[in-house]
């Protein structure tokens, strides 16, 4: 690409419609997207670069929510605010509304 603009109008235009409902999902963009990207990309998993690794254990413990994680948690999902961004179906408000609800899961004096 010659420069940010024109990669941005191929890409990232099109993408942040399809993200958050505007348009269609454009199978063609993505594939080619993922076929710009690939090269670039490394991914592997621990698994299959140190075999000596034990599986990996998963341990769910579940927890209820302190009072003031409740109040904070409720107050939030009770906002005008979070009730049209949830209703407006947008998908980054959605996305950003879920992280406002896990900030009072985890760290309460951070929301």
């Amino acid at each position: 690409f010659e420069s940010h603009k024109e990669f941005k109008d191929w890409f990232s235009n099109p993408l942040t419609g399809m993200i958050e409902g505007e348009h269609a999902v454009d199978q063609a963009v993505i594939e080619r997207l993922h076929a710009i990207l690939r090269p670039f990309l490394l991914r592997r998993l621990k698994k299959d670069v140190e075999k000596s690794l034990q599986d990996k254990v998963e341990h769910v413990v579940p927890c209820p929510l302190s009072k003031r994680q409740r109040e904070l948690y409720e107050d939030f999902m009770a906002s005008s605010a979070t009730r049209s961004t949830l209703g407006s179906g947008s998908m980054l408000g959605i996305m950003n509304v879920l992280m406002q609800l896990r900030k009072v899961c985890n760290h309460p004096d951070l929301f």
